[in-house]
């Protein structure tokens, strides 16, 4: 044979030696991850068992927690020693489930450490790492906050049966989603306002009793709309309702949150969470037409906004199409709702892009 030939037939063979090889490698490492997700699922599903036979045990008061250690499921039998379950002698592996007392909801989070091995990963901290940037278009931390900024950004989320996209997440990792699609008109408020003569207050709450028309709105989505599986992941939020006018420059929340009410379930955007999330630098206030450039905000779905117009007691803010304008407050119009979601949940799947968005509540949550 000729001798260039053998060498060309050497190299081939080699060649696909190391591919094959490679390909192993990948395949083994996939399965790997995969069998650990797995039986992280079966953590969730041991520690479940748990609570169904122990109820006393369960957190009584919110935002209480009890834990079910993965030392304690294997002692009890509940679980596979992992080392077993791997094969593997030397493997040290810690975690646990959480069950977190949320809203009257029982929500289950699960956490396995195995070291170099795998390391599970919680929704808030995946997308930070998945999106986190410091220019052009992701996710930008300002202050204690995380920011989704600019045209295309992947901040896609799938949660109670719907497509939402994600705002924010806060420095305690509860992560704020806004609904895609409207599913609900209202009026913000139609109550007399004897201070102007007119029909319409564009304040959200008044004081015991004195709910506007919005706030009651809400309360019936929450009702209504949202299943008590999707309940289970909703952190309460702080609603943030102080009048800003249209030269206002801060893009903080410290004009909005001058007049705040907490422990709201539902919400709707407010006036700066518009401003902040466009990357064009001449984007200074909601009468700045240059916000709508670069702001995947600046999209056709139109909704009321939570902020009021300072410029007088019965109109409010309202974004209509990629612009925000004032409205009457007695208008009725569509909104697109606010959630906070507690971060702290377990990232299953998804990248954030509309094909792919993150999956939000793949386990069936008790009720009290």
């Amino acid at each position: 044979m000729d001798e260039k030939l053998k060498k060309i037939i050497i190299y081939v063979s080699a060649g696909f030696v190391i591919l094959i090889i490679i390909l192993f490698a990948i395949s083994s490492c996939q399965g790997k991850s995969a069998n650990y997700e797995e039986y992280q699922k079966s953590m969730e599903k041991a520690a479940k068992n748990f609570y169904e036979n122990h109820e006393d045990e369960l957190p009584t008061e919110d935002k209480k927690t009890s834990e079910y250690s993965l030392k304690e499921m294997i002692t009890n039998g509940d679980i596979e020693d992992y080392t077993k379950a791997f094969e593997d002698e030397s493997l040290k592996c810690d975690g646990g489930v959480t069950v977190i007392n949320n809203n009257g909801y029982y929500l289950y989070t699960s956490e396995l450490d195995c070291g170099d091995a795998y390391s599970s990963n919680t929704l808030s901290k995946k997308i930070k790492e998945d999106n986190l940037t410091e220019s052009g278009q992701g996710l930008y931390e300002m202050g204690d906050n995380y920011v989704f900024r600019g045209e295309q950004v992947n901040n896609y989320a799938s949660f109670n049966g719907e497509t939402w996209r994600i705002i924010s997440i806060d420095g305690s990792d509860n992560v704020y989603l806004l609904q895609e699609k409207s599913s609900k008109d209202c009026t913000f408020d139609n109550h007399y306002n004897i201070e102007e003569s007119e029909t319409g207050i564009n304040i959200y709450y008044q004081g015991e009793g004195k709910n506007s028309n919005m706030m009651t709105c809400l309360q019936k989505v929450y009702d209504e709309k949202i299943s008590d599986e999707a309940k289970a992941y909703l952190s309460t939020q702080r609603v943030c309702y102080g009048a800003r006018s249209e030269a206002d420059t801060t893009n903080d929340g410290s004009t909005e949150c001058s007049i705040f009410i907490d422990k709201q379930e539902l919400n709707l955007l407010a006036a700066y969470e518009y401003i902040r999330a466009s990357i064009d630098d001449d984007c200074k206030s909601i009468s700045s037409r240059t916000c709508r450039n670069y702001n995947w905000l600046a999209r056709d779905h139109s909704t009321y906004l939570i902020t009021p117009s300072a410029r007088n007691t019965y109109m409010s803010y309202y974004k209509d199409e990629n612009e925000i304008e004032e409205t009457y407050a007695n208008n009725y119009l569509p909104v697109l709702l606010k959630i906070s979601i507690n971060g702290k949940v377990n990232y299953t799947t998804g990248n954030g892009t509309e094909d792919s968005p993150y999956q939000i509540g793949d386990v069936a949550k008790k009720k009290k």
